[in-house]
């Protein structure tokens, strides 16, 4: 059963967009330390890493996320909205935050040969090389602007009432983008079959519309075993990759891995089926968070670099734990109400 609230929207998908937004945050003040402070020892090394690579979950949960709203056949959408609505906006928002964080990089250095710099930062933009996080908007304007041929496979699996095919479909996506990449960095053994759909998160959004509609079923305790062992290999390998230099350990981390493929589907089934059980009637917090999840993950990183590269805050030493929990609730904090007062300022707003 999928519990809704007074607007419609089902409670676990609003859980689980909030549990992602947390997430990245964290994995971003972790990941963005490693690369700002390089003075650090191998054992903080393993502890950002770690953290890191366990919360790479939370991208693919956005994505399975947007598959379980966008790829539903009660939603219809035109051409006209899709382009209007929701290519623009994130093809704007490329434009607009994109060039205003490459050209933030570049002042860091100082406003010297301004014009120079502002040239250079809307190249940047255009060749995707801002800021590291904004990678994923990039990816949903390739999504939305492809939106209605994955919306036409789920169609015609609905009406044929063949969802073995789009398991089939699934399954060729992860085994080409996941599995034998994975075997590719690990080995060396590359095997040259290309495959018509090169973009691991295309299987995402089909697992959480299948996921959502309940195509896919899987077991609570198989969920949580799927969390568990995965979250452990994860670990494991970011310890080995810090402590012992072995690449395979940071292989077993990256979004493509099968083992982030386990973890993100885990926690996904395991918000739906514990969360809509157990999480019923409005919650005006969640909500609220909710709503600003989409301009938390674009802002939370100008709240990173001010403490990182303007105020030369370390996370690293003495109580480095509990220096990145006070680094990672000011970051979420800070980014949601910059959201919550940006989305009351004209265009803007529409950005965010």
């Amino acid at each position: 059963m999928n519990q809704t609230n007074k607007s419609g929207k089902k409670l676990y998908i609003e859980y689980l967009r909030c549990m992602a937004m947390f997430g990245v945050v964290l994995a971003h003040v972790c990941i963005t330390a490693r690369t700002d402070f390089p003075d650090h020892n191998r054992y903080e090394e393993a502890f950002a890493v770690g953290v890191t690579n366990i919360l790479h979950f939370a991208v693919p949960v956005f994505f399975m996320i947007t598959g379980a709203l966008f790829l539903n056949p009660a939603k219809k959408i035109t051409i006209d909205k899709l382009l209007k609505k929701y290519t623009s906006k994130y093809a704007l928002g490329i434009l607009v935050f994109g060039w205003g964080f490459a050209l933030m990089e570049q002042l860091f250095d100082g406003f010297n040969n301004l014009p120079h710099k502002v040239g250079k930062s809307f190249v940047l933009m255009l060749e995707g090389k801002s800021w590291n996080h904004m990678w994923y908007l990039y990816a949903l304007v390739g999504i939305m602007l492809s939106m209605p041929i994955w919306k036409m496979v789920v169609q015609v699996c609905e009406q044929e009432k063949n969802m073995l095919m789009l398991r089939y479909i699934v399954i060729c996506i992860f085994v080409f983008n996941s599995v034998l990449v994975f075997l590719d960095e690990i080995t060396g053994c590359h095997i040259d079959i290309t495959f018509p759909v090169g973009v691991i998160y295309i299987g995402y959004l089909f697992l959480g519309y299948m996921i959502d509609r309940e195509y896919i079923k899987i077991k609570r305790i198989t969920a949580l075993i799927m969390t568990l062992g995965a979250g452990a290999v994860i670990i494991f390998g970011s310890c080995v990759y810090a402590i012992k230099g072995y690449e395979w350990g940071q292989d077993i981390g990256k979004y493509t891995s099968p083992f982030i493929l386990i973890l993100s589907v885990g926690i996904f089934v395991l918000g739906k089926d514990i969360i809509a059980d157990k999480c019923g009637g409005e919650h005006k917090v969640l909500s609220f968070i909710s709503k600003q999840s989409y301009g938390v993950y674009i802002m939370h990183m100008f709240v990173i670099n001010v403490l990182y590269k303007l105020l030369k805050i370390s996370p690293f030493g003495n109580g480095m734990v509990v220096k990145v929990a006070i680094f990672w609730m000011v970051t979420s904090a800070v980014s949601i109400v910059m959201v919550a007062i940006g989305r009351k300022i004209p265009v803007i707003g529409k950005l965010l």
